[in-house]
């Protein structure tokens, strides 16, 4: 019996979609680095081409599910077990993006296609635990990822379907638009509809969670700002934008000054929409990053930034001497020439 890459994957071509075979028994390609390959030709290729009469089987993709990669088709996977919340988000998402199709493995969780004509990646939320102890996220699927079409899911041992309007009915063209800015806007709105529910906010996992909490957070804020005007334009994605957020408030105790640094930054993109100040505050908590975060997305973004002269001279001083006796009059002057060339 053939698969759903074989039945369905040159029609989802023909609709405009980017397809990649799902092996059987899970949600996900079987080749390392699929992201690469052009699948599209496969599935026309397997029927046309000859078979020796000995042949038993197919090549073993004839039997795989059928996935869409994101790059150019992104989505919204509602991966919560509150019907409520996925009625939210799909009405959230035909309110602010456009009216799409629905995708069910696991009821409710649900997946809601678009289109993307300007890739990005993967935006995600906060994790979220409900009194009953069940978990709440989001995710936006986008450059890197893939959804599952057509396959059978490995929890429900039933196929994936579309209860109203099959992606096979549907060309990529007709789908509604998403932007980034888009996607932030509903994580944004998912994490607030979660938190305004009264849910825990699950904290995100650490590696080396006791050398992270051990070591002191915090740098001069010159240094810091120094990092800031080498680091590249905001942001490849959601989460680092994030990221840096919480690392610099640590890094400053949460300071007036530090939340200026970021919010410097991220004017420079093209989705700045001012968050930066209500995002904030949410960052108090255990330090589980800081300076070291700041400081490793610089040499990212510019590998020779810690071998300009003040700047290697600053990171002299911050060895030999204490954080709060580090900051003086010459330092507090390059951080205003600092900011004034960030802005």
């Amino acid at each position: 019996m053939s698969g759903f890459f074989l039945t369905h994957g040159s029609r989802l071509v023909e609709l405009g979609f980017d397809i990649v075979p799902i092996k059987p028994g899970t949600k996900r390609p079987n080749r390392f680095g699929w992201q690469k390959y052009d699948f599209n030709a496969l599935p026309a290729a397997i029927l046309a081409a000859p078979r020796h009469p000995r042949a038993l089987k197919m090549p073993r993709e004839a039997y795989y599910g059928v996935g869409v990669k994101t790059k150019r088709s992104s989505a919204v996977d509602a991966d919560t077990p509150s019907p409520r919340l996925v009625d939210q988000v799909a009405d959230w998402c035909a309110a602010n993006i456009g009216p799409t199709i629905a995708r069910i493995g696991q009821p409710p969780r649900e997946l809601f296609p678009y289109r993307t004509d300007e890739p990005f990646r993967k935006v995600k939320s906060d994790t979220f635990v409900s009194p009953d102890g069940n978990e709440h996220k989001l995710e936006v699927l986008a450059d890197g990822q893939q959804f599952v079409a057509y396959a059978i899911h490995p929890g429900t041992g039933q196929p994936y379907y579309w209860p109203d309007q099959g992606l096979i009915d549907t060309p990529r063209s007709a789908l509604s638009v998403m932007t980034q800015k888009h996607a932030f806007a509903l994580v944004d709105y998912f994490n607030a509809t979660c938190a305004a529910a009264g849910w825990t906010r699950k904290a995100r996992e650490q590696r080396s969670t006791a050398r992270r909490t051990a070591a002191d957070p915090h740098a001069p804020l010159p240094l810091l700002a120094a990092a800031m005007s080498v680091m590249s334009i905001y942001p490849e994605t959601y989460d680092r934008w994030i990221a840096i957020g919480a690392a610099l408030y640590h890094a400053t105790d949460g300071s007036a000054e530090g939340l200026e640094l970021w919010d410097a930054w991220s004017t420079k993109s093209d989705t700045y929409d001012g968050a930066c100040h209500s995002k904030w505050e949410t960052f108090a908590g255990e330090a589980r990053s800081g300076a070291g975060t700041v400081f490793f997305w610089a040499d990212k973004s510019s590998p020779s930034w810690r071998k300009q002269p003040d700047v290697s001279a600053m990171f002299d001083t911050l060895r030999a001497a204490k954080p709060d006796t580090f900051i003086g009059a010459a330092l507090q002057q390059r951080l205003s020439e600092i900011m004034k060339e960030i802005r």
